[in-house]
């Protein structure tokens, strides 16, 4: 049992460095997880997607550029 079973997080930058280690780490703590990342990083958005669904985790992504008020 993970400390995060039954919890939802939301990651934003997760296609790659911290926003990408921390999805991995919540994913294994059971977290349900929605991936977030800016347009330009979507094929490392679907790699990382990908990887952690053939893992186990409960995983959906999307992206989006949230320093855009209107994507918000």
């Amino acid at each position: 049992m993970g400390r995060f079973d039954d919890r939802v997080a939301l990651v934003s930058g997760a296609s790659s460095g911290i926003g990408e280690a921390t999805a991995r780490a919540l994913v294994q703590d059971g977290a349900a997880i929605l991936l977030l990342a800016a347009p330009r990083d979507a094929d490392d958005l679907q790699r990382v997607t990908d990887d952690l669904t053939r893992r186990g985790g409960r995983v959906a992504a999307m992206t989006s550029d949230i320093s855009e008020p209107e994507a918000a």
